[in-house]
């Protein structure tokens, strides 16, 4: 599950079904008549009963694909221990610290900066992550840094006008202005070239697609609601997630089945996915209605309930997204350091 391996098997067939998984969690996350999370963090107010099940479903979806992505780095470092002769705890212990701090950085940075700005910049580092591991899913060639670019500054621009959406109420020919400009940026970095390129076109279709979107949300700005804006924000991060998830799983169950991998994850398959899931489900689930009141209060004395709350409560799912994004980018580089050490 690393994303820092090479990975020469590639399974675009499974795009489609990944997909209609996407389609059936989402309906799934805002129609669930039951309320997962009963307690809602003053982060999370404007969030309606849907949306809320939609945003736990998606962060208790990550805890499960986190857990499945370290697996993936401890089993790289145990093959590279194993092959070279080192001790395998060394450099487990190493990387575990790098964990460490890089956690810390997270929950420090999700203390001091506004959660509004803190969500949409996590979001927005995460567009790379996304491209970078369906690349490697496709075994489609890098994408050009400006088609990199362009997709992060159309996401960037819906952000700010969902996220933003009083200020662009009263600002409709600035936004306008900003959509204009998007769309002439596409054309002139992409146009029809990356249109008509296979490895190309995904990147620039969603640039598209982004701004088209957001130029009718910024119309529709006067009439949105908090709540209306935030379930739309909710949908495209949560439609997002739910496949790379699903992705990420098809692609390592078919590297194992070839035969591709040199250390076997035995928690890899269907069912013990599921297994794990809803494991991690029927866990959130226990720890929100067991402490609904104060879950992170520091007066309380039940420092196991403020440990569990501050994985599972859905208002700090951003900090564990930023923590796997941070380490996904490190790992590679902490992989070369003990090449060249060893």
């Amino acid at each position: 599950m690393s994303q820092a391996a090479t990975m020469d098997d590639s399974t675009p067939g499974d795009g489609p079904i990944c997909l209609a998984i996407t389609f059936f969690l989402l309906g799934i996350g805002y129609a669930l008549p039951v309320v997962m999370w009963p307690t809602i963090d003053p982060s999370l107010e404007v969030k309606s009963t849907g949306t809320m099940n939609l945003y736990t479903l998606t962060a208790w979806g990550g805890l499960a694909h986190f857990f499945y992505a370290w697996r993936g780095q401890n089993l790289s470092l145990s093959a590279f221990s194993a092959s070279n002769g080192s001790r395998a705890w060394v450099g487990r212990s190493l990387f575990l610290g790098i964990l460490a701090l890089i956690l810390g950085v997270t929950a420090l940075g999700r203390w001091f900066i506004p959660v509004r700005i803190f969500d949409g910049v996590v979001w927005v580092y995460f567009i790379p992550h996304f491209l970078k591991a369906e690349g490697i899913f496709q075994k489609r060639a890098a994408p050009l840094r400006r088609d990199n670019t362009l997709l992060l500054m159309s996401f960037a621009y819906f952000s700010i006008v969902i996220l933003a959406h009083e200020f662009w109420a009263e600002h409709q020919v600035l936004a306008f202005s900003l959509g204009v400009a998007m769309i002439l940026a596409i054309g002139y970095w992409g146009g029809l070239a990356a249109l008509r390129s296979k490895d190309r076109m995904p990147v620039t279709l969603m640039s598209a697609f982004l701004v088209g979107e957001t130029l009718v949300w910024s119309e529709y700005a006067p009439y949105m609601s908090p709540t209306f804006a935030d379930g739309v924000y909710g949908f495209h991060v949560a439609g997002a997630s739910f496949y790379h998830y699903t992705r990420a799983y098809a692609f390592g169950i078919a590297r194992q089945s070839t035969g591709s991998t040199k250390l076997i994850d035995l928690w890899l398959s269907i069912p013990r996915i599921l297994i794990v899931q809803m494991m991690v489900i029927s866990i959130g689930v226990l720890i929100g209605y067991a402490w609904p009141v104060k879950p992170l209060s520091l007066a309380s004395p039940e420092m196991l309930a403020l440990l569990l709350s501050a994985i599972w409560a859905p208002q700090f799912f951003t900090v564990w997204v930023g923590w796997h994004l941070l380490s996904s980018d490190v790992f590679p580089y902490y992989r070369r350091w003990l090449v060249r050490l060893s």
